[in-house]
């Protein structure tokens, strides 16, 4: 007898409406029509909200259930997509921000530009008029100083004394630069720039208030030091992202505080898939699973659990093995398709410490990093893929490696495993078999077909829904 499956829907973790009582009737009805069915469980990306991912499930579970299998949706709502675009757009519409970014623009191409032997000289940086134009490409659709790679050896963060002071006067000579920062200043809301920022912010506006202006320039040339600074760092160590969404993300960094730029809303998302795991089975949707899980073992039953998770499902992935190695008997065992992951290689890592037996199988399905660089999930404004922007905003250290972007499984420097140990013991433990990580485009036959182009795409990309129906009915 085929079992239909359920959704159950989360909010902070917690169980929704009807949802632990279907969840329940799902479980018993594969615990009567006995054997040892496939159960599938689907975790959803974090840019999509509850109708969205309800619409999505809907869609889904014929596929699903066409392999056999029993499918069960985790719809979590976390719409973070709405949220990053409606918050983005605000950034740039802020001249401040602008007026950052073409200093630190101008200054970059300039040592970027440094022709060999020249240290200790002024730079010759083009004039902000040609950095304008430059970034008003972006309005056709073009990338700004795409075709700009400068050797890391050329960005080194050292600033000779001529830089410092050229860079410095630079700044402070910007009236159009002061206008905008008095203009953020007079009105602002102080909690929405960086925290270091804010005491900085509060003096300035007392000295406003009095008719100064001095802390307002020490404000501005604040800013753009760390905007600078930051983006030489990486751009030296090779952890750009390119010289143009490099400065991006570091002048956001240096401005806002996290919940403008999207780092708390990021943040907030990940505790709620820690959450979905707090004791209590009737409360918590995560606990509900593992719970149901261990009552089908306890009848005697034997299936095969498929978690599949797709971006920020990844994260709600790891969290459920570790939850699950430390409440579930030892001999339950998980099969693992990730599909564009946005876990950091720290939590794997940490995951596979604590539950190094649970995995009994696993594929991962990525854009190659051709595409992810292509894939403008903010159009002209960011142009990179949301893993990029997590990877480079969103996460605490900038360039943070993550389990779905390709560029990280180089294992050469800057991502050699001397540099970073946990990508090494994450390939090494987890990577053993042959064609264990897909990037797209991938046509190596039956699950093993990638063709996605874009991060929202996986789940119903005809050759990556594919090769998941093919590892549900058959294994990998």
């Amino acid at each position: 007898m085929a079992v239909s499956g359920c959704s159950i829907v989360l909010k902070d973790g917690e169980l929704m409406g009807s949802s632990r009582l279907d969840l329940k009737t799902t479980m018993e009805s594969v615990r009567n029509a006995g054997g040892n069915p496939t159960i599938a469980i689907h975790f959803h990306g974090g840019l999509v909200g509850q109708s969205d991912a309800e619409g999505a499930a809907s869609k889904l579970a014929p596929e699903y259930a066409s392999t056999g299998s029993v499918p069960i949706f985790v719809i979590w709502q976390t719409g973070l997509f709405e949220t990053l675009q409606n918050n983005w757009k605000e950034i740039f519409k802020t001249e401040f921000f602008e007026g950052i970014l073409e200093r630190v623009l101008q200054f970059l191409v300039g040592r970027a530009e440094q022709p060999p032997g020249a240290r200790g000289a002024p730079l010759d940086v083009p004039h902000p008029k040609e950095v304008r134009k430059e970034v008003a490409k972006r309005k056709t659709g073009e990338e700004p100083y795409q075709g700009l790679n400068p050797e890391p050896a050329k960005m080194a963060p050292d600033l000779t004394v001529a830089e410092d002071q050229q860079f410095k006067e630079a700044i402070l000579k910007d009236a159009s630069l002061a206008a905008s920062a008095h203009a953020i200043l007079k009105n602002a809301d102080v909690r929405q720039f960086e925290p270091e920022l804010q005491d900085a912010i509060r003096d300035s506006e007392k000295e406003m208030a009095a008719g100064g202006r001095g802390l307002i320039t020490a404000f501005v040339l604040g800013v753009a030091v760390k905007a600078f600074m930051g983006a030489l760092r990486r751009l030296n160590r090779g952890r750009g992202h390119g010289l143009y969404v490099t400065a991006v993300e570091e002048v956001a960094k240096a401005i806002f505080a996290a919940d403008v730029f999207g780092r708390f809303a990021w943040n907030a998302m990940k505790q709620d898939t820690k959450d979905a795991f707090q004791d209590g089975d009737e409360r918590f949707g995560g606990t509900a699973l593992l719970y149901e899980l261990e009552q089908i073992w306890a009848h005697g039953l034997r299936p095969r659990i498929v978690l599949v998770g797709h971006s920020a499902g990844a994260i709600f992935v790891c969290e459920m093995l570790k939850a699950a190695a430390k409440r579930l008997p030892a001999d339950i065992k998980f099969e693992i398709i990730l599909l564009a992951p946005a876990c950091t290689f720290t939590l794997f890592d940490s995951m596979l410490t604590l539950a190094p037996d649970r995995i009994a199988a696993f594929r991962c399905f990525g854009m190659s990093d051709e595409f992810e660089q292509k894939d403008a999930m903010l159009g002209n404004l960011y142009p990179r893929s949301l893993l990029y922007l997590v990877s480079g905003a969103l996460e605490e250290a900038a360039d943070e490696p993550l389990l779905g972007m390709q560029r990280f499984h180089s294992r050469k420097s800057p991502f050699s495993d001397d540099e970073i140990p946990g990508i090494k013991r994450v390939i090494e433990t987890i990577g053993s078999r042959e064609h264990t990580w897909i990037w797209s485009m991938s046509s190596i036959g039956a699950g093993f077909d990638c063709g996605a182009a874009s991060h929202g795409g996986f789940d119903f990309e005809p050759n990556t829904l594919s090769s998941v129906k093919h590892i549900l009915q058959n294994g990998t």
